[in-house]
């Protein structure tokens, strides 16, 4: 059995198909210019009743995606293209580039939110990759540690499993912590 849910009134525009959507916007703009009042009387033949503010704030809203859509599709193109021309170019630095650009073309168009949310990936990964290289740091200094020691270096060459040896170190370094 299907429930039904109501749509808010907000998100009527927002709820329709993408090619719908494209095509609404497109009868906003060059050639066509319709005036919100003759959208309005289209949507209303739909039996979807709209007012000026909300179809004005869908336009803001479908045009704004629409140039985050485009402004993506730029960056990766960009970046797939200098891949080629500069093969040694990682993922790290491609990641990288791909967050500036697409920053800036955010900056450009002055959308505030997008090049905050552009920021908080940024942030979010620097940091990431600050934790990670700060895990293998530690865990090389103490493998450095740990192969002084003459008792893990007695377990490390025994003849013993992988597992066992796991434990038998566990239980040497972590001692009542291990688990």
């Amino acid at each position: 059995m299907k429930i039904e849910r109501k749509i808010r009134p907000d998100a009527v525009l927002d709820n329709l198909p993408e090619d719908r959507q494209a095509q609404l916007f497109a009868m906003m703009q060059p050639p066509e210019n319709k005036s919100y009042a003759a959208v309005r009387k289209h949507l209303a033949k739909d039996g979807l009743l709209v007012s000026e503010n909300l179809l004005s704030k869908w336009r803001s809203r479908y045009a704004l995606r629409s140039a985050c859509r485009q402004d993506e599709e730029d960056t990766q193109t960009l970046l797939e293209e200098l891949k080629q021309e500069m093969p040694g170019l990682s993922d790290a630095q491609a990641f990288s580039l791909g967050q500036r650009i697409f920053s800036m073309l955010a900056i450009k168009r002055e959308d505030v939110d997008t090049w905050r949310k552009v920021q908080t990936v940024q942030i979010r990964k620097d940091a990431e990759d600050r934790k990670k290289q700060e895990f293998q740091r530690e865990t090389c200094a103490l493998f450095v540690k740990w192969y002084a020691d003459a008792k893990a270096r007695e377990i490390l060459q025994g003849d013993d499993s992988n597992d066992a040896k796991t434990e038998q170190l566990g239980q040497l370094i972590f001692k009542e912590q291990w688990k």
